[in-house]
């Protein structure tokens, strides 16, 4: 016969959204249990550079971003528009930065500006042309022990001992566009 095992707390899918709501549940002093189909964690955030854009998040005002809740909801509006709720657009840009907040207070993740990764539309009303978006920063595998084995892997392996950041794309696809060298691309 199989036990039959009570939590507080289901979480369904172990990326990046999934992993943070167990965080935070777990946080609470709920009893909680993530259940993934995958054989692996991480879901895409851990094939990708993670990038995540929330306006007005301590990481990019630490910066030096010139961001404000208005210029962000104005932005927001502004793509948008009537597709997604008023409310469910507030909800987000008023729990964005908090959960930023808290994950650098609950866990190892660091988070990093992506300067020069500008807004997907940065003409439009509130919108930055050095954008408002944050990517995490390398993280010591060490850390996971052996459940390191069990992370979604890479799509491109990269060498050993190397981090590739969104804004050394900038330079892998220049380089990529103009192969006879940086200084016909930069003239």
């Amino acid at each position: 016969m199989a036990a039959v095992l009570e939590y507080d707390v289901v979480v369904v899918g172990a990326g990046a959204a999934g992993m943070a709501g167990a965080l935070t549940a777990a946080k609470r002093g709920l009893q909680t249990v993530v259940v993934e189909k995958a054989a692996v964690f991480g879901g895409s955030a851990a094939r990708s550079g993670a990038g995540v854009w929330i306006p007005c998040n301590e990481v990019i005002l630490a910066a030096g971003v010139p961001d404000t809740p208005a210029l962000g909801a104005e932005y927001m509006a502004a793509v948008v528009g009537t597709e997604v709720p008023a409310a469910r657009q507030q909800a987000y840009l008023a729990n964005g930065p908090k959960l930023i907040s808290f994950l650098l207070r609950n866990s190892p993740m660091r988070f990093q500006f992506m300067e020069t990764y500008s807004d997907y539309y940065p003409e439009r009303p509130g919108g930055m042309p050095n954008g408002r978006s944050v990517e995490p920063m390398a993280f010591d595998m060490n850390i996971l022990g052996d459940e390191a084995a069990n992370l979604n892997p890479p799509y491109l392996a990269s060498p050993p001992g190397t981090v590739v950041y969104t804004v050394d794309y900038k330079w892998l696809a220049l380089i990529a566009r103009h192969p006879q060298g940086l200084a016909t691309a930069t003239e």
